[in-house]
């Protein structure tokens, strides 16, 4: 997907949106009350890797506007050794966000614990000439598409170096960054720029006011190769 966008397949990205919606980890988390709790949600237990998705391909976050919604104020474990306990829910569990992008771009992310079922691709990104649907950010692979104004939906081909479930590659590439003396793309700026844009999402949401972001990052260096 990032090949697709530095190539400017589709041309300059202008729109875009972002889906992470699910009923919550109630049916299948041995614990799952720390969900509903100020900090966690889905913004902050599952929203984190749509936007540092989105950061990467699209750069820094300049504003946020959006809202939030609570669908249950307590929530009932359904199965497992905690089956009937009530959990208290003391943070919003349905939350849309529409960020707008340094670059330009509009994107709106919706991060949900109260949808059962859905059929829009995790992300799509809308570009002057044309779209691209992207897979789910939680993983390592899945199809990428895109289409050329009203062509066809075509598979992308260009294999990245990590198609599994790799979530070591960041503190590898730290390691040789330091070595080298070079940046390493899971930076701290580029961690405190996504926290910073999923406080303000919940900020413009309480307040129905947009919220400028004070932080910024790099987009990371594209990874096109193996690490060792």
């Amino acid at each position: 997907m990032r090949a697709l966008v530095d190539a400017g397949t589709v041309g300059a990205i202008r729109f875009g949106t972002a889906q992470f919606m699910g009923h919550g980890p109630d049916h299948w988390h041995p614990n799952p009350a720390f969900f509903y709790q100020p900090g966690a949600g889905p913004m902050f237990d599952m929203g984190v890797y749509y936007l540092t998705h989105l950061v990467n391909h699209l750069g820094p976050v300049a504003s946020v506007r959006g809202t939030a919604h609570t669908a249950h104020t307590t929530r009932t474990v359904p199965l497992g050794e905690r089956k009937g306990q009530k959990i208290a829910v003391d943070t919003p569990t349905h939350i849309v966000s529409n960020l707008s992008f340094a670059s330009g771009a509009e994107v709106v992310l919706t991060c949900s614990f109260d949808v059962w079922k859905h059929s829009h691709a995790p992300i799509e990104l809308y570009g002057e000439d044309g779209s691209i649907l992207g897979h789910d950010p939680n993983q390592f692979g899945g199809p990428v598409k895109f289409a050329r104004q009203l062509d066809d939906w075509t598979r992308s081909q260009d294999k990245r170096p990590y198609t599994t479930n790799a979530r070591g590659i960041g503190l590898i590439d730290m390691a040789q960054a330091i070595a080298a003396d070079r940046p390493h793309r899971c930076s701290e700026a580029l961690a405190l720029h996504v926290l910073e844009v999923m406080e303000r999402a919940l900020d413009a949401a309480r307040t129905g006011k947009p919220q400028r972001t004070t932080t910024t990052c790099e987009r990371p260096a594209p990874l096109t190769h193996k690490l060792f």
